[in-house]
């Protein structure tokens, strides 16, 4: 936003001055080359809705109901199992973002065992309560290589300290937030 009042550097200095002068300066695509970040590539799968679901979301007039239709659209969890199911035979684990805890339960039905939700602390109802040390607990057996992956709603990204050397992708099922969301989200 202050691109036009400042440049780079003096909004840098502004901002972080406090810590410092910066002492060196990269591109992520200098990193990569170098080794010393990941190699970050994204890819965006499009799917159309399948007839049934299609006049389901014209039918509804509710914003939450249409989410949730386009979410559990059959072409795209299809579409997801086969990503994960992929990563998964070449000894990756990864993360599955989705917005919604409904959304979640049914990624992990499709996903089956070894796939573990974070969630907030009262999101899961009668049928399981989470806390913060649930959550601590599934992102530990992830980190020890035990999990498939996690599937994260947005308020369990909060719980996300992961270092898992296996962990080499990541989905965003469903960005609520948009493709800016969905970008801070694999940042």
């Amino acid at each position: 936003d202050s691109v036009a009042e400042e440049t780079r550097e003096e909004h840098e200095r502004r901002l972080f001055g406090w810590i410092g002068p910066v002492l060196y300066r990269a591109t992520a695509a200098e990193l990569e080359r170098a080794g010393l970040i990941a190699k970050i590539r994204r890819a965006e799968v499009r799917v159309s809705l399948t007839s049934e679901f299609a006049a389901a979301h014209e039918a509804v007039k509710d914003f939450t109901e249409k989410q949730y239709l386009a979410a559990l659209n059959p072409q795209k969890l299809n579409a997801l199992a086969c990503i994960c199911g992929m990563h998964t035979r070449m000894g990756h684990t990864g993360i599955v973002f989705a917005t919604h805890l409904l959304t979640a339960k049914v990624l992990r039905v499709v996903l089956g065992k070894g796939w573990e939700i974070l969630s907030g602390s009262n999101a899961h109802g009668l049928d399981e309560k989470k806390s913060a040390e649930a959550n601590q607990k599934i992102v530990r057996r992830f980190n020890a290589g035990e999990l498939r992956g996690i599937i994260s709603t947005a308020v369990g990204e909060s719980s996300l300290d992961l270092h898992c050397d296996r962990f080499r992708y990541v989905v965003v099922f469903d960005a609520d937030g948009g493709s800016a969301s969905a970008a801070q989200k694999l940042g």
